[in-house]
């Protein structure tokens, strides 16, 4: 039966057929609306046999329109500037701490390290340790190389990585010595974060002929780190289509209970 239009009176059970509207033909429905049973007309939210209610389709309609303006929030958002806080330690070793060579001293051989980087592209620079000469001059094997291991891990992002650098002596009137690192430290973190570290090269401990002794004829190796990439975590606009899937998929569930 139909009522210009309208579901019949709350005293008849349910329709006998699906109710129709005078109206305009609605526009298609969202993809996951649309797969939902369309058929039946709501007696106080409860429809025929088979099909969703209007009570229940109102439900899953306001549960994807807000899914709908939860993803314009995301898309809006999603070129801010996620800052990032990276905290993390390092420690030292290699044989430029013993002979053969020219033994190096340092002012700690571990330590922390914390940096906070907003953008990609975006670089800071901090000391790490003090390195000094503990020889007084280069002479029989203290020009030959040796290496200087720093390894770092950030534990927050799950990522750790090392630099090989490599010490020596230059001998002759002046008389110095010399810290070269090589390939920076990539970590990888996430879905396709990279973080870049680059220590820097150095010469300290001059003197003539002979090595300036102790820290304070030495230098500050400092480190920079560069936010080549950030992660890409699961979209807000992904968490908010599940979650209005989630829910009219229970909807449809209790409907069928019912």
């Amino acid at each position: 039966m139909r009522n210009g239009g309208q579901c019949p009176p709350f005293s008849i059970p349910a329709c006998p057929q699906p109710c129709l509207s005078s109206g305009p033909a609605p526009q298609s429905l969202p993809t996951p609306l649309a797969m939902l049973p369309q058929g039946g007309c709501s007696v106080l939210g409860k429809g025929a046999p088979g099909g969703a209610g209007i009570g229940d389709r109102m439900r899953i309609v306001r549960v994807l329109k807000s899914a709908a303006l939860a993803i314009t929030f995301a898309g809006a958002g999603s070129s801010a500037a996620l800052a990032a806080t990276y905290n993390g330690i390092f420690s030292l070793s290699g044989s430029s701490f013993s002979e053969p060579g020219l033994v190096m001293a340092t002012s700690t051989q571990s330590g922390s390290v914390s940096f906070q980087l907003d953008t990609v592209g975006q670089s800071v620079t901090f000391d790490l340790f003090d390195i000094w000469a503990n020889e007084r001059r280069v002479n029989g094997n203290n020009t030959r190389t040796s290496s200087l291991v720093a390894d770092f891990t950030f534990a927050g992002i799950g990522a750790s990585g090392s630099a090989t650098g490599s010490t020596t002596g230059h001998g002759g009137l002046i008389q110095y010595a010399s810290l070269a690192w090589g390939a920076p430290i990539l970590l990888n973190f996430g879905n396709g974060g990279v973080l870049s570290i680059v220590l820097g090269n150095a010469n300290y401990s001059y003197g003539l002929l002979g090595l300036g002794q102790g820290q304070a004829n030495g230098t500050t190796i400092q480190a920079t780190a560069t936010l080549v990439a950030t992660p890409v975590p699961l979209p807000a606009s992904g968490l908010a289509l599940i979650a209005a899937l989630a829910g009219a998929g229970l909807v449809a569930r209790r409907r069928r209970a019912a």
